[in-house]
């Protein structure tokens, strides 16, 4: 997979780019589509911070990447929910915003779904935090 990353590594990133920062909008869609979210487990991360995810149920898998290092938030196996349509993974109460390579598609609307809570932005991290 190829990934553009406009940030330099060390430095502040300020991108919006899918794999990059959460912008309030952006966590704002993430929210707003409660039937886009789908549980996953991720199967592998490489050295290029892509993680492949596999969906329960034979759904398929998705590949994404993040500007920062997935093998730390989420090594292999870790249980996390994916939003192709807005390019978010949420791992815990972190909601982060991914590049999606390829995916599983659009999720089925039965069962529905149900996202993973009031998602805020954290400006000091970038991040989406799950408002609990």
């Amino acid at each position: 997979m190829t990934t553009v990353a406009p940030c330099t590594v060390g430095a502040c990133c300020r991108s919006y780019s899918p794999g990059h920062l959460m912008h309030h909008i952006h966590t704002g869609k993430a929210q707003s589509a409660p039937e886009g979210w789908r549980d996953g487990v991720v199967r592998s991360v490489d050295e290029g911070n892509v993680a492949v995810v596999d969906h329960p149920g034979g759904e398929g898998s998705c590949t994404v990447w993040h500007h920062h290092d997935l093998s730390v938030m989420c090594p292999p196996g870790t249980a996390v929910m994916v939003n192709e349509r807005w390019h978010a993974l949420a791992v815990g109460r972190v909601v982060v915003n991914v590049l999606v390579h390829d995916g599983a598609g659009p999720v089925p609307s039965v069962p529905a779904r149900c996202a993973p809570g009031v998602i805020v932005t954290h400006l000091g991290t970038g991040h989406g935090v799950i408002a609990t």
